[in-house]
């Protein structure tokens, strides 16, 4: 007869086949959900940017504190956790003096620099602009950063004389 102590060590050691299988399977499964969570982290980055490139480039040369390319230095590593700073003080500069320089009404407007802002330092803090936040009166969909660019450049649209084409400046 064996001894218990003997049988309990004469048996395989580690998980069962099917068990380890299985780990394979949801490791492969979360990391395939991970991968696709990057790229739409990308794409939604993507856009945004273009949205600020769109927005510079509206604005006349004179009045641009920045040019619309240097908005993607915000991909460049290490850069892009202070370039957001740099993109929103230029952007709000350059939008009010497109603004005065139009003779447009200037009191009262932000050009999305609080905004912008918060969503920098939200950025610092590990909330990147893509993530979004609630809120019922924008029905579910607030964007942040997308409130913050859409207006200003809404307003260089709407506020142009009749009878200037501002698509023909790559709008």
């Amino acid at each position: 007869m064996h001894s218990p102590l003997l049988v309990l060590f004469a048996q395989k050691q580690g998980p069962p086949p099917d068990l380890l299988g299985g780990m394979v399977t949801v490791l492969a499964a979360i990391m395939c959900v991970s991968i696709l969570i990057g790229l739409l982290a990308l794409a939604l980055s993507i856009m945004h940017l273009l949205a600020i490139y769109k927005t510079f480039n509206l604005i006349s040369k004179r009045n641009r504190t920045m040019e619309p390319g240097m908005v993607f230095l915000a991909f460049v590593p290490i850069l892009n956790i202070v370039w957001p700073f740099f993109i929103v003080l230029r952007l709000a500069e350059s939008l009010r003096l497109e603004f005065e320089d139009r003779g447009w009404d200037t009191e009262g407007e932000t050009f999305g620099y609080g905004m912008g802002l918060t969503m920098a330092i939200l950025n610092v803090c590990g909330c990147p602009p893509s993530a979004g936040f609630s809120s019922s009166s924008t029905g579910g969909r607030f964007r942040p950063m997308e409130c913050a660019l859409h207006p200003a450049s809404e307003a260089v649209k709407n506020k142009a004389p009749k009878g200037v084409d501002l698509h023909s400046r790559g709008v």
